[in-house]
């Protein structure tokens, strides 16, 4: 446990391996840049499932995708302060906290992006690419606006909006959970709402585009 505050740059040497182990619910906040090359987020047994990586800074930040052949994954992530774009497929087998700031699930390029717990928005969502997928198993907690279009998020868990505001768009919401979605305010200029769970589940009332 306890907490590593790195105001700048996290980076191993060139051709050395910086290994950071995880014995508890400990936090390492990243202010600028976390350079994978030789970089092992570790904590005995892969895959990584303990502690929470916390990017802070009040510069935009770029959000990596893990490279090393063993310890690829992510446990859970706190996104505050600047606007964060996610840069490479991320897996994050605990939950991703977006606090402030503007979270970009793709840059130029369509990204995979896979929540294995719970996703808590209290800011900025948006996905703008068709390729893009945001896969979450646990709840998705939508307090503020997530904007998906064109793009696909994957909800297999609870969908709780309430106060939050779900923008459409071009995308697709595809929903699996057995729970009635609440979706806060649905602005559906053209997108889809998909239906595909295994167990039954109440559509709410709203206006939809496309279902």
């Amino acid at each position: 446990a306890g907490t590593l505050d790195v105001d700048r740059h996290v980076t191993p040497g060139s051709g050395s391996t910086l290994g950071i182990e995880w014995s508890g619910a400990g936090v390492l906040k990243v202010g600028e840049s976390l350079s994978v090359a030789g970089l092992q987020l570790r904590d005995g047994a892969a895959p990584l499932n303990t502690g929470t990586i916390q990017f802070d800074g009040t510069v935009a930040q770029n959000l990596p995708a893990l490279s090393d052949a063993t310890w690829n994954q992510y446990n859970s992530m706190t996104l505050s302060g600047s606007t964060k774009t996610v840069g490479g497929n991320l897996t994050l087998n605990g939950n991703l906290t977006v606090s402030s700031g503007t979270l970009n699930l793709d840059d130029a390029s369509a990204r995979s992006v896979s929540v294995g717990g719970t996703l808590t928005n209290n800011a900025t969502i948006t996905i703008d690419l068709s390729g893009t997928v945001l896969t979450v198993n646990g709840l998705f907690d939508n307090i503020a606006t997530l904007n998906v279009g064109p793009g696909t998020v994957d909800q297999n868990g609870a969908f709780d909006g309430a106060g939050g505001t779900l923008n459409l768009n071009t995308g697709r919401i595809r929903y699996g959970s057995g729970t009635t979605p609440v979706w806060g305010t649905l602005n559906e200029a053209s997108g889809t709402v998909e239906f595909d769970g295994s167990s039954s589940a109440t559509m709410p009332a709203d206006t939809y585009f496309d279902m």
